[in-house]
């Protein structure tokens, strides 16, 4: 890894070596003469524009060399400027950072005039960057003379500086006033010389000569205009006299000179824009060249460098990925030594605890012994219970008994005993035959509603039997006032326990059979002609507190032959099927219309049937059929939630 470093920034350095010389320091050496006579000038201060720190003076020989800054780009415009000794404006000079080693610097003395608001002197055309007229050195006489000098056109301009930086403000030429003013042209070099820069500067300047090319043709064209009028002028009036005809004739002569001279004076601008235009695109091809031939330099350099590099990353991530490896592997051993530590303390642990389950279960198992005895006797007692609870509930006699044709019970407990139960009582008083049934559903089930059960039947009985309260109203309001006394729910904190219940007594009157109901929340179903008839009761229970105006109250009908009497707990229309929604009322109801003409055997079964598809059918699938009555009611038993009691009557068409 440390000799791969070594070889990347070995390239690295050549990489730079190759490009210094791009960047290399020149030096640019020349020579300041006069330009009047051609003499040495010795002692002038040598600089670049931007890096007046780096001024140089010519020596005896009028010679200098002044270092070029790295800071200027390469194939960039710079000004050079020339001061010689007791003179107060430098010549410039423009210059490209090309290939120029040696260069000659002609200079031309400026004799100022002594003007208090304003500076003015006369200049050779030599002095003047790209003036656009061209003229002679006038006599020293002549510039001592004037503050300013106004040639004949083709000799000389006059030429305007500005006071502090003596850069030209206006150039002057001698004629009418439509030509006084002429701005020169002029290129600003401050700006970094590129390939866009010199494209602009083209640009500008072709703009610039296209429009003094129309000025110019609009001076000549009104110069023409003034000729030809002062020749229709000649023609027009020949009484002239000779003195004002030599005097048009004159003037005709100025303006054609004028003319000539403006057109001279465009020609040399032409001519001298047209020459920088080329050195500007000279310049451009240069820096277009460069740039390419730097360019594809760079791009060698780069893609060396770049495949160094690559080269380099990819041996970099080699070495990374053995010294991982090299890592994983011993992070691995060091994970299966401690793995083995563990596993060994586990096996340790995995022992004691074997040890540990070992006796935990000899305790289970014994405690298991110990839970069936237990369970043996509470089943025991269950059962027992249950065979005294089926002891006491009344037989129903399957033939036809007084008024009674046939009668059925379906009766269901959720669990071994039941909080469920149905009582019967046949009684004769007064000359009267009366015959009670009621079915009765009691708080809780299982165990809690067995003993509760067990109350039920005994007050009961005691209350028709002993007692003989025959009305239906009176017996449950007594049955109520006794559940609360043997509860002593009088307490605060006494229980609400009670039971729901119909009671039903039939009786012979007039030769007719009337039936006379009291309900304690618990209703009385009765079909005749396939039509469902509800006789709700009282809604109040018996036992737990007594909700004032809420006494029971008889309900008396005649029955009529064939008709069906249905007395029930809820536990049948609270039954869930698998999306849990029960059974419900108005769904037996119209279920016992359909099979209330069957015979109450076969509507027994019927009803245990449907409560088997309804509680194993699912939603969109063809009900299925149990295989037998018992295996029916013990898949019921599995999915209830209550107790199931239904006492189905029906009534026959004659004693």
């Amino acid at each position: 890894m440390t000799h791969l470093l070594r070889f990347v920034l070995m390239m690295i350095g050549l990489a730079f070596l190759a490009v210094a010389p791009l960047t290399a320091q020149k030096q640019l050496q020349g020579s300041i003469y006069s330009y009047h006579d051609g003499r040495i000038l010795v002692g002038a201060k040598v600089y670049i524009k931007g890096f007046e720190q780096n001024t140089v003076l010519s020596d005896a020989e009028g010679n200098f060399a002044i270092n070029i800054p790295t800071e200027i780009p390469q194939n960039a415009r710079f000004k050079l400027y020339v001061l010689p000794q007791d003179e107060i404006y430098p010549t410039i000079v423009n210059l490209y950072n090309d290939q120029i080693k040696f260069i000659k610097v002609p200079v031309t003395q400026v004799i100022a005039a002594n003007v208090p608001t304003k500076k003015e002197v006369v200049l050779a055309a030599a002095n003047v960057t790209n003036p656009p007229l061209t003229a002679a050195l006038p006599p020293a006489e002549k510039l001592r003379r004037d503050t300013t000098y106004m040639p004949v056109p083709g000799t000389l301009a006059a030429v305007q500086l500005l006071p502090k930086t003596g850069k030209v403000k206006k150039m002057q030429s001698q004629g009418l006033a439509a030509i006084t003013n002429i701005n020169a042209l002029n290129v600003d070099r401050n700006q970094p010389t590129n390939a866009e820069t010199l494209k602009k500067d083209i640009s500008s300047l072709t703009e610039k000569l296209e429009d003094e090319q129309r000025k110019m043709i609009d001076r000549n064209q009104r110069i023409a205009n003034e000729i030809r009028e002062i020749s229709r002028k000649l023609q027009d009036t020949p009484d002239i006299s000779d003195e004002e005809r030599n005097f048009l004739i004159d003037q005709i002569r100025k303006l054609e000179q004028q003319l000539e001279a403006n057109n001279l004076a465009f020609k040399q601008a032409q001519a001298i824009a047209r020459t920088e235009i080329d050195s500007m695109k000279d310049n451009l091809d240069k820096t277009n060249a460069f740039l390419k031939q730097s360019q594809r330099i760079i791009y060698g350099l780069a893609a060396v460098l770049l495949l160094f590099l690559i080269v380099g990353y990819i041996l970099y991530l080699i070495a990374r990925r053995r010294k991982a490896q090299r890592d994983e592997l011993i992070a691995k051993n060091q994970e299966i030594e401690a793995q083995k530590r563990i596993l060994e303390q586990q096996k340790q642990e995995i022992e004691a605890s074997k040890r540990a389950v070992e006796d935990t279960n000899s305790q289970l198992q014994h405690t298991m012994q110990e839970l069936e005895e237990v369970y043996l006797k509470v089943r025991d007692s269950i059962r027992y219970a249950q065979k005294i609870q089926e002891a006491i509930l009344p037989v129903i006699r399957k033939g036809k008994l007084g008024w009674i044709a046939g009668q059925f019970v379906y009766y269901q407990p959720k669990d071994i005993v039941s909080g469920d139960f149905y009582w019967e009582s046949r009684v004769q008083a007064e000359g009267k035959f009366y015959h009670f049934i009621a079915v009765v559903d009691c708080t809780g089930h299982g165990v809690p509603g067995a003993f509760m059960s067990l109350i039920g039947y005994s007050l009961l009985n005691e209350l028709v039997n002993e007692q003989k309260i025959y009305d239906p109203s009176e017996i449950l309001s007594e049955l109520h006032a006794r559940v609360f006394t043997r509860l002593k729910q009088y307490n605060v904190d006494a229980n609400n326990d009670g039971m729901d219940l119909c009671l039903l007594r039939i009786e012979d009157r007039n030769e007719q059979p009337v039936a006379v109901f009291a309900g304690a929340k618990r209703p009385l179903i009765l079909v005749r002609e396939h039509k469902a008839q509800v006789f709700k009761g009282t809604r109040r229970s018996i036992g737990g507190m007594v909700i004032e105006g809420k006494d029971f109250a008889n309900e008396e009908f005649i029955l009529e032959p064939s008709d069906m009497i249905y007395l029930t707990t809820d536990g049948y229309v609270d039954t869930p099927n698998l999306e849990r929604k029960n059974y419900g009322t108005q769904k037996l109801l119209y279920f016992l219309e359909n099979i209330a003409h069957l015979p109450v055997e076969e509507q027994r079964d019927a009803l245990i049937r449907e409560l088997y598809i309804h509680t194993t059918s699912e939603a969109g699938k063809p009900a299925s059929q149990p295989r037998s009555i018992q295996d029916a009611q013990q898949r019921i038993s599995d999915r209830t939630r209550d107790d199931i009691t239904i006492i189905g009557i029906m009534i026959g068409h004659s004693r």
